[in-house]
């Protein structure tokens, strides 16, 4: 009996302890915080068009529950999978910008996290392949999903409720492919260690494929992003050649924006690339921890971030989406977030 009765107030002195880590330790108001100004650029006297609005690294930060108490014991005593993400590259969004698809290759998994219904899901295969180094994500207009697996050589092809339809790229025998973009029917693959880009049709079907390796108008060095634009232009990061090549939709050259080096407007470490509302195309540059602006007509606009792990710093930054908000989301690949920021747009950045 007593040796019961000790047991029955350990387990209840070991279930305070618990209380004391996990609930009180995760519920500490947001108020005890300093209250930070939100960092925006260009610096004054020059116009606000960029600020940063939030970021997020697991679904508990955009109000999905993470469980109650007795669930977190659990967690604690047996584990679980990890819901935060590791090393997110890759970004889609879905309609109305609720939805967010993120790959991450450190986990080797695609996170879905939609912020109006708070919820929350993972997408680790398919067709019977485990991903192993997911990067291009995108989605057409019927919603499909498609994730590109640079190890795997294929990109798989989900259906609006994500139930796997096909694979690709085993006939055209893809090298590594990276970056993906739907656009006006067509789906564009770029393979990055065939310095190339493959095309396909929205059933799957092979089309063409354009680009070749050089450091010549057309060819890559090591393509990685890819984005379109509603005129039918393509923008290619040229990674290794340290440009973004410009093309269209048929994989006609047209011309290239930026170059090799240290200063506004060039490139060390070019990755992702996205457009906003009024065709400015944003680069992302790992390197430089930074994402570069140009107008339509390739000239340096402005750049927001620097090294850091603060509000608006990067850490070797990877992917870039925007949504129809003219939301800007960046994957701050080795800080594990997502950061959101917002383009204010006044007709153009001037």
């Amino acid at each position: 009996m007593n040796i019961f009765l000790k047991g029955k107030r350990f387990l209840i002195l070991f279930s305070l302890f618990l209380f004391s880590v996990i609930g009180v330790s995760s519920s500490f108001p947001e108020d005890n915080k300093k209250q930070v100004k939100a960092p925006f650029w260009p610096t004054p006297p020059a116009e606000t068009r960029i600020r940063f609005v939030s970021s997020f690294s697991s679904p508990e930060d955009i109000g999905v529950p993470g469980g109650g108490f007795f669930k977190r014991v659990r967690d604690l005593l047996i584990g679980r999978r990890s819901r935060k993400m590791v090393r997110p590259y890759g970004i889609a969004i879905g309609p109305g910008g609720n939805r967010i698809y993120v790959s991450d290759p450190g986990l080797g998994v695609v996170h879905i996290f939609d912020r109006r219904k708070h919820s929350y899901s993972m997408l680790s295969a398919g067709g019977g392949d485990k991903f192993v180094s997911p990067i291009g994500v995108a989605l057409d207009d019927k919603g499909r999903l498609f994730v590109s697996d640079t190890k795997l050589r294929k990109v798989f092809v989900f259906n609006n409720k994500l139930k796997y339809l096909f694979s690709l790229g085993d006939r055209e025998n893809l090298q590594r492919p990276t970056g993906i973009v739907f656009t006006q029917g067509k789906l564009y693959v770029v393979d990055t260690s065939g310095h190339q880009v493959v095309v396909y049709d929205g059933e799957g079907n092979y089309l063409f494929r354009f680009g070749r390796r050089g450091s010549g108008d057309g060819t890559f060095n090591f393509p990685t992003g890819i984005t379109a634009s509603a005129a039918g232009r393509l923008y290619i990061n040229d990674s290794m050649n340290f440009r973004i090549q410009v093309f269209n939709l048929e994989g006609k050259f047209l011309s290239i924006i930026g170059g090799p080096g240290d200063s506004s407007g060039y490139f060390s470490r070019p990755k992702g690339v996205a457009l906003d509302s009024d065709d400015n195309l944003y680069v992302v540059d790992a390197l430089f921890d930074t994402v570069q602006i140009f107008n339509r007509e390739g000239r340096f606009l402005l750049n927001f971030g620097e090294a850091g792990e603060k509000e608006g710093e990067f850490w070797l930054p990877a992917g870039i989406a925007i949504d129809k908000q003219d939301r800007i989301y960046v994957a701050d690949s080795y800080n594990r977030r997502i950061q959101i920021f917002q383009y204010l747009s006044r007709g153009s950045i001037p």
